[in-house]
């Protein structure tokens, strides 16, 4: 299943619950949240905490796997400028005098 959005999530999550004939409060008591949680991110609430959303797809038996391009298409990071500050310019800049406005 293809993941782009909370509300993706939100509704893999309920399709889960529902398999195993869970109801929202549950779920939350086996993740060790509350109901209304469950429910916000059944709904595709976008600032659920990440470390909770994991927690509730494992303890639906729901592995997470995260992919991209293949390694050959990934470009690598090459500064546009050479003239970005070395490790010891870092140092005089933030030893140096405070920016006053």
């Amino acid at each position: 299943m293809l993941i782009s959005s909370p509300r993706d999530i939100g509704m893999l999550i309920r399709a889960k619950r529902s398999e195993r004939s869970w109801t929202q409060g549950d779920l939350a008591r086996h993740v060790g949240t509350t109901q209304r949680w469950i429910s916000e991110v059944e709904n595709g609430k976008a600032t659920a905490e990440i470390g909770m959303v994991l927690q509730t797809l494992s303890m639906l038996g729901i592995r997470l796997e995260v992919g991209g391009p293949s390694p050959e298409h990934v470009h690598r990071y090459t500064p546009v400028s050479h003239d970005m500050p070395t490790i010891e310019d870092l140092d005089d800049i933030v030893d140096g005098p405070a920016f006053r406005p």
